[in-house]
This record gives C-alpha cells, sequence and structure tokens, in this order.
C-alpha cells in the first residue's frame, strides 16, 4: 500500500500503518487525528482504501488476499466511517478541519451525515452507521435482545432520533457553509462584472427560457398543454376545492346527505394519490413521449412553484434536501407503473428568476417492448393493472378491445405473444 516493499510484510492484523493515513491525507485533505480513531487493522485499511495507491505494491502474505478498490469506493468508505466516528462521538466539529477538506471530501461528508441523520429519524430498520458501531462494539445485530439492550445502556448521542452527536456536527457544518455563502454575498454586492457572471452561469444556461415568458408579473409557458405535454399544480396536494366544483350536486347535500359526498370524495383522494402523476407517465411511455412540468398551474400555465407541496408534504425540509426527498417520493410513485426502463423516466428541478419547479422528462417505450401499465389497488377499487394512452391533451384510460386494436398497431410483438 505505501512506499516501501517492506510494509507487505507486517502482520495484515497489526494497525495500519503512517503511510497508509499519508494515502488518505494526500487524496481528502482529512487531518490525521480523524484517522487515528478510525481503529482500523493494516488489513482493513487495505481494503477499504487501496483506491488511493498511485502505484502497484507487491505484498508478500500469501494468506492476505486484498480488496481492490476504486477511487470513489475508498473516498465512500473513508467518509462513511469519519461518519460512525462522529456518532460516537470520537470526532468533534472543527473549522479549521473541515476547511483542509478536499471539495469532493466535503461534500461527500455532508451528504452522508445528512443522510444518515434522515435515515435514523425516519427509520423502520437499522442504518448502516447503527449497524457498524454495534457490530464493532460485539453486538449481533440480528438478534433484537441484543439490539434493544444496547440501545438502552448507550441511546442518546449515538442511536436516538437520528443521532445527537450527527445532528450537532451536521449544525455546525450548515451554520459554516451559511458563513462562506454570506462572505461570498458581500463581494457580489459591490462587483456587479462578477453578478453578471454569476448571474450567465446559474441563469442563460438554462433552455427553459426559451419555453417561457415574463408577463403580468409572473412567469408562464408559452405553449399549452398538448400531446406531449402536461402541466401539474402539485405532486402530492389534492384540491377539494377542484372536487366540490366538479360534484356540485354531491356537495349541495353535503350536510343533508354527507355519507355520499364523504365515499366520494375519500375515492377521489385515493385516485389522486395513485394516479395523479402516473396515468400521465403511463400515457407518455405508451405513446410518443413527453414532458410534464409540475409546479405550474394547468388552465393558465402560469409557474406557481413547489411550495404547495413542499409546505403538505415535507414541511420540515430545508431548501438544501427538499429536492432530494422530493425526487425520492417521486420515484416510489413511479414504480406503480410496471414494464419500462430506469432511462425512460428523467427528473429535473428547474430554478432561476422564476418559481422552483420540476421538469418529468418521459422517452416512449420502443415498440418492440411491453406497453406500460399501472398497478391498480384493492383500496380503489380499480382493476389489476389500468392502461392509459395520450390522445390530444388527455390521459385516457384505453381496455379490452381498444386497447388490443391499439396494441397491433403500436406494440406488434405484444400484442401477437398476448392476443
Amino acid at each position: 500500500m505505501g512506499r516501501y516493499y517492506g510494509e507487505w510484510e507486517k502482520d495484515k492484523n497489526e494497525p495500519w500503518t503512517p503511510n497508509q493515513k499519508a494515502e488518505v491525507v494526500r487524496e481528502t485533505g482529512m487531518q490525521r487525528k480523524w484517522l487515528h480513531m478510525f481503529e482500523w487493522t493494516h488489513g482493513e485499511a487495505y481494503d477499504n482504501i487501496s483506491g488511493f495507491r498511485r502505484a502497484e505494491v507487491p505484498h508478500f502474505d500469501e494468506m492476505f488476499d486484498p480488496v481492490i478498490s476504486t477511487w470513489d469506493e475508498s473516498l465512500e468508505n473513508v467518509i462513511f466511517r469519519t461518519t460512525c466516528c462522529i456518532a460516537k462521538g470520537v470526532i468533534k466539529f472543527d473549522v479549521k478541519d473541515v476547511r483542509r477538506l478536499t471539495p469532493r471530501a466535503r461534500e461527500r461528508l455532508y451528504e452522508i451525515i445528512d443522510g444518515e441523520i434522515r435515515d435514523q429519524h425516519n427509520q423502520t430498520q437499522l442504518t448502516k452507521c447503527q449497524i457498524m458501531i454495534m457490530t464493532e462494539e460485539g453486538v449481533n445485530c440480528d438478534d433484537w435482545r441484543q439490539v434493544e439492550d444496547y440501545w438502552e445502556d448507550v441511546g442518546g448521542g449515538i442511536l436516538d432520533d437520528g443521532g445527537e452527536n450527527l445532528k450537532d456536527f451536521f449544525e455546525y457544518f450548515s451554520e459554516m457553509l451559511i458563513a462562506d455563502l454570506r462572505s461570498g454575498m458581500k463581494l457580489l454586492e459591490n462587483n456587479p462584472k462578477l453578478q453578471k457572471q454569476v448571474a450567465k452561469v446559474l441563469d442563460v444556461a438554462n433552455p427553459l427560457y426559451n419555453k417561457i415568458e415574463e408577463r403580468d408579473g409572473g412567469w408562464y409557458f408559452l405553449e399549452e398543454e398538448g400531446q406531449n405535454r402536461e402541466y401539474k399544480q402539485t405532486a402530492f396536494v389534492f384540491s377539494e376545492d377542484n372536487f366540490n366544483n366538479k360534484n356540485k350536486t354531491l356537495f349541495a347535500g353535503k350536510k343533508k346527505q354527507p355519507k355520499p359526498y364523504n365515499d366520494k370524495l375519500e375515492d377521489e383522494k385515493n385516485k389522486f394519490e395513485l394516479l395523479n402523476i402516473t396515468k400521465t407517465v403511463c400515457s407518455f411511455l405508451n405513446t410518443e413521449g413527453g414532458e410534464m412540468y409540475v409546479g405550474v398551474n394547468n388552465d393558465t400555465g402560469r409557474i406557481v412553484g413547489l411550495d404547495e407541496d413542499k409546505k403538505s408534504r415535507f414541511p420540515n425540509d430545508t431548501d438544501f434536501n427538499f429536492a432530494d426527498h422530493y425526487k425520492r417520493h417521486l420515484e416510489m410513485k413511479f414504480r406503480q407503473i410496471e414494464n419500462y426502463l430506469p432511462h425512460n423516466i428523467k427528473m429535473k428541478m428547474e430554478r432561476g428568476k422564476f418559481p422552483t419547479l420540476l421538469q418529468i422528462s418521459v422517452t416512449p417505450i420502443e415498440s418492440s417492448g411491453t406497453p406500460a401499465e399501472v398497478k391498480g389497488r384493492k383500496k380503489d377499487r380499480l382493476d389489476k393493472t389500468i392502461k392509459f394512452v395520450r390522445v390530444n391533451d388527455e390521459d385516457i384510460q384505453y381496455t379490452d378491445g381498444k386497447w388490443s386494436r391499439y396494441c397491433r398497431k403500436r406494440f406488434p410483438q405484444h400484442h401477437e405473444a398476448n392476443y
């Protein structure tokens, strides 16, 4: 691993060496005092950070069959190990230590700590960090009695509610980043030239400006909904006002006969949860593809942003992690759709002078493939699978003979095999 062949004469169970630590310092900028907390053996260090070596070094222990990792894998191993040490409380936040990290290492450390806090806070099972910490303490994580005993004895800073140690470190880390941002903003205040350069990087490169215009105090799409375009005001918030406008008779008799109104309302809420996004994506997959923009009023084409979804579904999210959580929840919705490949659906947050919105780009399924279908749910009293086709600006459900005739033209191989 290190600079000298003789290093491989060491027993793999001895502590990892200064030369091995030097490799990590060189590639990540991490302080040695952090690395002293890792408690790796010589062999474990090689397995975890072999991607950092710059030259192939022979080893002489025939019984030692090391794992060869890539540079990216080595970085992940080091940052994950650092996160576990932070959770245990043996690594504390220090501005100088964090600033000495390379940009790549600093970015991954922030992301991994954020993810670990989120996973622990919403956990239904042990996280990777918790498993590593408890395993090193001699706990069999497959034995829940041992886990519960350890949790009661230690708990607090390591395990409870996302890990207090991790949350403290993350809070200080965030404050440092905000301070850096404010410092940068001061430089911008009196530097118009630099302001223009930053605006150009953030704004001009955005192709969305070719599709929208600013008027009447807001931003509007130039085109209306159509065969390849759909606007959604929200992805997760059901509008009872729209429901009442479409069901005026039920709404008028709500006080005298509340059951029909409530049953219909509940049924529509369930269908909205299942189909609001998935039916349009399914339609695009089965026809010519298209683009869906979430955060746009579908009647006027005005960009309203994602605040309504954020306040309703993600009220405690910061702007930093909202985008990630939002896309993850939509990916879970996409799992209700069968027979598409990951490359068929792409999501991108669009930011600029306009309110932030989400673009979902859908590439159609090949004619030689299998058509997309939305899996129904028993509580919605829907068919086992639901088929949708895009017709003008609507998502039309096709069934029986109509679906068969459509498949004969659009998916001939599927039709020949199944009809």
